[in-house]
């Protein structure tokens, strides 16, 4: 018997290895795949995809689920772009001031849509084509599926 947790697992650990292996075909020189810098986008992506699955369950139209996909990438690539630029100067700002933090994750949002813009079709796609297993409801032991 599949039960709600059964789906909210699989959507997570699916999700999260298509992100990580999103995140490895951006990575320039593979060799710092494990780099400290790049685990905390890691961590960043899974709290992300933890948080949206309620949300996606609770969603009934699929436009809905999109901006759902949408605004959890804009928030992955803020945090990721926050993190990167945590001590950091960027622009003419400070390495260590919140300016230069903040300007970090506008950077790293505005680049991510233009050199990451093709994860984010194949994400919503993949769970498309899943939608049957992730988002259904679960069979229960009182009530049959049809």
């Amino acid at each position: 018997m599949v039960t709600k947790s059964h789906k909210y697992a699989a959507f997570v650990v699916f999700n999260w290895l298509l992100i990580c292996g999103c995140i490895y075909l951006l990575t320039p020189g593979k060799k710092y795949l494990f780099e400290p810098i790049l685990l905390s986008m890691y961590l960043v992506a899974l709290v992300l995809i933890i948080a949206q699955y309620p949300v996606l369950v609770a969603a009934t139209l699929w436009r809905t689920k999109i901006l759902v996909f949408y605004a959890s990438m804009v928030l992955f690539l803020a945090f990721s772009g926050l993190i990167f630029s945590w001590n950091s100067p960027v622009g003419s700002n400070t390495a260590g001031m919140w300016a230069a933090r903040f300007d970090g994750a506008f950077r790293f949002v505005f680049f991510g849509h233009i050199f990451g813009a093709w994860s984010f079709p194949f994400v919503v796609f993949a769970n498309w084509l899943l939608r049957n297993w992730f988002f259904e409801p679960h069979s229960s032991p009182s009530q049959p599926s049809q």
